[in-house]
Formats: C-alpha cells, sequence, structure tokens
C-alpha cells in the first residue's frame, strides 16, 4: 500500500514570504524617527516707507527776498523840443518837459525823437537818487561818421592797389632781366596816401559814430532838498 508524505503547496510558501517581508518593513518603519523639517528662517520685514517729502521752505522765495530800494529820480530834457519817453515795465511815460517820479534801482530804457523826427536810444542805470539830463544823438554827425568809414575804405583800397602796382613794377621780368625798370615811386606814394588818409578818416569816423549812435544821458547825485 502506497503512503504520501504531505507537501505544501507553492502559494502558501510565497504568502508566508511576503507577509515576512510585510512585518519586517513595518518594523523598520517605527524604527526610523518621523521626519522633521529644518527651521526656515522668516520673511524679511516690508521695504520701509519712502521718506517724508521735503520740509517746506520756511518762507517763500518771493518773500525771502528783500525788495528793492525805491530812489527819487529827476529827468531832464537837454534839447528842446525833443521827446522824451521812459519805459517803466512796459508803460511809457512821456517827460519831454522834465519830470519826477520815484523808480525802483535797475535799468530802465530812453527813447529821445529830436525835433527832426530821429530817434535814438539809451538806458538808464539807477543805483541812488539820480538826475538825468537826456539829449538826443546828432543824427547829422552819426551820418558824417558813416561817410568817413566809407572814405576810409575807399583810402584803404587805394592804398593796397598803389602797393601791389609799385611791387608789380619793380618784379617785372623786363626790369629784372633787361633793367628797364619803370620809376615805381608814384605808386609807393599813392600807396602811402591811401593808408594815411584810411586810417586819419577811419578813427575820426569812428569816433564820431560811436559818439551819436546813441542818446545821451547824462546822471548826477540827486540832491537833497
Amino acid at each position: 500500500m502506497l503512503s504520501y508524505a504531505p507537501v505544501r503547496s507553492r502559494g502558501g510558501s510565497v504568502g508566508l514570504v511576503l507577509a515576512a517581508i510585510g512585518a519586517a518593513g513595518t518594523a523598520r518603519a517605527q524604527a526610523v524617527a518621523p521626519y522633521d523639517p529644518p527651521p526656515v528662517a522668516p520673511y524679511p520685514p516690508p521695504y520701509a516707507p519712502y521718506p517724508p517729502p521735503y520740509a517746506p521752505y520756511p518762507v517763500p522765495y518771493y518773500q525771502a527776498v528783500a525788495p528793492l530800494p525805491v530812489f527819487p529820480v529827476q529827468i531832464d530834457n537837454g534839447e528842446p523840443g525833443s521827446a522824451i519817453q521812459l519805459f517803466v515795465d512796459g508803460r511809457q511815460i512821456a517827460c519831454s518837459a522834465g519830470c519826477s517820479l520815484s523808480l525802483r534801482r535797475g535799468s530802465y530804457n530812453l527813447a529821445v525823437t529830436d525835433v527832426d523826427g530821429n530817434q535814438s536810444r539809451q538806458n538808464l542805470n539807477l543805483v541812488m537818487p539820480s538826475r538825468a539830463v537826456v539829449t538826443p544823438a546828432n543824427h547829422a554827425v552819426r551820418i558824417t561818421g558813416l561817410v568817413l568809414l566809407g572814405a576810409a575804405a575807399a583810402g584803404a583800397m587805394v592804398g593796397l592797389f598803389g602797393m601791389l602796382r609799385a611791387d608789380a613794377i619793380s618784379s617785372s621780368a623786363d626790369c629784372t632781366l633787361n633793367g628797364n625798370c619803370q620809376d615805381p615811386a608814384p605808386w609807393i606814394h599813392a600807396s602811402e596816401i591811401g593808408f594815411a588818409a584810411a586810417f586819419a578818416f577811419g578813427i575820426t569816423g569812428f569816433m564820431l559814430w560811436h559818439a551819436n549812435r546813441t542818446a545821451g544821458v547824462e546822471v548826477t547825485p540827486l540832491a537833497e532838498p
């Protein structure tokens, strides 16, 4: 009679192995300490608020500046029949017969018209109580100065032409090779006369024109009453 030994099935052995592995993993998991994350530094505080606006000026600028002093002014007409106008803050003040007024320290423009209708201008610089005698520019003398300046230019051209002509005569081929030289003396004299006239007319014309290109304003301290 045959007898059979008990044999465990393969499926039961695998189950036991898996159960053992699970028990070992559970025990290992229980043995490991729980995860403790490292401390994190707190966020920095928010940016500080903007500084307060600049403190206002203690006194507005236009109030902090001292006002300009005011001086008495006497304006007299130096040429009878001429018309004088004074410009103050965009206003025209007629002073043909002379005027007395009070003005702040500063510069003021004067327009003077002579009896022939020719106008000239000049500035009145006021720094103290003053008396100003105003005369128009001499239109005829100014024109004479311009004419003399034109004559000076013509004299300079004559002098330059004479100098160039004398140089051309002295350096000509006929003179240097054959010795047949013309006399350059007349041209040299003409050049000298032209340059001398240009110098004299130029200086005189400029002085006449410059002295009469603007009106005349003679300012003297105003005498105390």
